[in-house]
């Protein structure tokens, strides 16, 4: 089993194009807390065990910095905001599930079988937290040379305007200017925190609303229009189909 493990994380290691000093930190960037909680009984209580929820938390930040640094020398022209705009892109959960899905993350994780069992889409926020763990224990392991690397080889085809254009999928905005032209009223949220996540819901007449989960209350309630968005399209291309039937 252990000589099993060993080939993975080497496979891994020759994808992601860094090789380890201490394996150990690889081992724990992959091991989610169900796992952790899973084993718990098993063990007695001297002996701790972790998880990469840390690692996660300085991942987060090392890839924050190296990706401004990178766009702060590229975009020469651009503003604060635009700058601003552009590394929430790169740096959103979305994202970085895309980015995961590519390394094929999910095939070297360590969950509890609840985990386990779900569907790739439904581990998009863990696989997003892992590469940042796992970007954290680059960084301990090798430095800000070989972190910083990693994440260029991985994100530095997507910094350049007309792919992060792309990137731009600003529901909110989309469902305000929707909003305003047909029902001449804006759309209202409604966001709580729940188990270190957000929920919100978004309406513009009582039957017209979306509802969204989010790491972040920005990122709740871009999904929450954005699944709103999706209702009120199937809405309009039904009336136009009715229309036409009608006609015919």
């Amino acid at each position: 089993m252990e000589d099993k493990r060993h080939q993975k994380l080497k496979l891994l290691q020759e994808q992601i194009g860094y090789s380890f000093k201490t394996v150990s930190l690889l081992e724990l960037a992959l091991t989610h807390s169900s796992f952790k909680n899973e084993l718990k009984a098993h063990f007695s209580k001297s002996k701790a065990l972790e998880d990469n929820e840390r690692l996660e938390f300085l991942g987060d930040t090392i890839l924050s910095f190296i990706i401004s640094k990178k766009m702060f020398t590229l975009f020469k022209n651009c503003a604060e905001g635009t700058l601003s705009k552009y590394r929430s892109l790169l740096v959103s959960r979305k994202h970085l599930f895309k980015i995961a899905k590519e390394m094929k993350l999910v095939y070297f994780l360590k969950l509890g079988k609840g985990e386990a069992s779900g569907t790739l889409n439904e581990k998009s926020n863990l696989l997003a937290n892992t590469l940042e763990a796992l970007i954290a224990a680059i960084y301990l392991d090798g430095g800000m040379k070989h972190v910083e690397a990693f994440i260029l080889k991985h994100f530095g085809t997507y910094i350049n305007k007309k792919k992060l254009s792309r990137l731009d999928n600003n529901y909110k905005s989309a469902l305000q200017e929707y909003s305003q032209k047909r029902y001449k009223r804006l759309p209202f949220y409604h966001t709580l925190e729940k188990k270190q996540m957000f929920y919100a819901i978004v309406k513009i007449l009582k039957s017209k609303k979306g509802a969204g989960w989010g790491k972040s209350k920005r990122e709740a309630e871009q999904e929450a229009a954005k699944n709103l968005m999706k209702k009120l399209k199937k809405e309009k291309s039904f009336h136009i189909h009715a229309k036409k039937s009608n006609h015919s």
